[in-house]
């Protein structure tokens, strides 16, 4: 009577572990389907316009610095 029940619980536990398994396996393939497409697009559009962005950040951060000096020296009296 035991086998009968022990035979019962491991076929549970495999059918149990084949849905989830199955289920795993569809999320990581869309996962990695994601990502793929992730790289793609970066490749076609964020890494030719890095180094653009990266010189507008740098305009911006040298037009601040000279907005400040010049708002110092005349707001303030500064020399």
């Amino acid at each position: 009577m035991f086998p009968s029940a022990e035979q019962a619980l491991v076929t549970a536990i495999a059918s149990r572990t084949a849905v989830l398994s199955a289920a795993l396996g569809s999320v990581l393939g869309h996962a990695e389907a994601a990502i793929s497409a992730g790289r793609i697009v970066w490749r076609a559009l964020g890494e030719p316009l890095v180094p653009y962005a990266f010189t507008v950040v740098l305009l911006m951060c040298l037009a601040c610095v000279a907005f400040g000096t010049v708002l110092n020296r005349v707001a303030f009296g500064r020399t």
